[in-house]
């Protein structure tokens, strides 16, 4: 008996290694992966950016987590965050504004759920709140993707036509639903209340383009004032508000 509690007891650690990355923009956690930049370290567990683990979110940290997927309670800049030992800043890819961009998801562990991209245009801000502004939409319309079990995923988004930024952070949240809790109306199901969330942190630009109209406004870091606090990113309710800055 002793030997098949062994047992299981290593597959649940085995399963709870990894779940998911963005490979397209290369992630900060996987740069080494393109061979493109030599100063780039190793992070084998780059599809594991899990805010430390469900219990150390919820538990430890009330829902919190790194902007990056670091744990809260590590000091930052934290581990992923621009200034630590992976956030060297280095621009992965350039787009123009407006531009349906093709993504790659990297699912090693499926936990249902859906994913979301957001835009923040101070790569130095380590707080939640400078990604409220830009959630991006997917070409199709609609901001959540669901993905259907493990693999590659390659999905379009929409740039905002109005951002150009020399130095910008995109970030991809997958916010697993393989939880089951209270749904707020008296019921309870899978997906409701607290999930295990992944996140990565892509450093891109965006330039300007001439098919964009001029009546267009531009925005950019010169213009932009985000809340530069080191508040919390807020973890517990599923809720998005976005608001456009025009």
């Amino acid at each position: 008996m002793f030997g098949r509690a062994v047992i299981a007891l290593s597959c649940l650690v085995a399963y709870a290694h990894g779940h998911g990355r963005l490979d397209v923009p290369a992630n900060r956690a996987s740069l080494w992966r393109t061979g493109r930049f030599a100063d780039a370290p190793h992070n084998y567990d780059d599809d594991g950016l899990n805010c430390g683990g469900f219990d150390r979110q919820y538990s430890v940290n009330g829902g919190r987590c790194g902007i990056c997927g670091d744990a809260f309670d590590n000091s930052p800049p934290r581990p992923h965050e621009l200034g630590g030992k992976f956030g060297l800043g280095h621009i992965v890819a350039t787009y123009e504004q407006g531009q349906v961009i093709n993504t790659r998801v990297y699912i090693s562990a499926y936990h249902m759920g859906y994913w979301e991209f957001r835009l923040c245009l101070d790569p130095s801000d380590q707080t939640q709140e400078c990604f409220a502004h830009f959630l991006l939409e997917l070409e199709d319309g609609g901001t959540k993707y669901y993905p259907k079990g493990t693999g590659y995923y390659d999905v379009n988004y929409r740039l905002p036509a109005d951002v150009v930024c020399d130095h910008c952070v995109l970030q991809w949240k997958y916010t697993a639903g393989n939880n089951w809790g209270f749904c707020g109306d008296g019921t309870g199901a899978l997906g409701c209340g607290n999930q295990e969330n992944f996140f990565s942190c892509s450093d891109i630009s965006i330039k300007r383009t001439e098919s964009i109209p001029v009546n267009v406004p531009i925005i950019n870091l010169n213009a932009y004032s985000p809340s530069m606090t080191n508040g919390p990113v807020e973890m517990c309710d599923s809720k998005v508000f976005v608001s456009r800055i025009s």
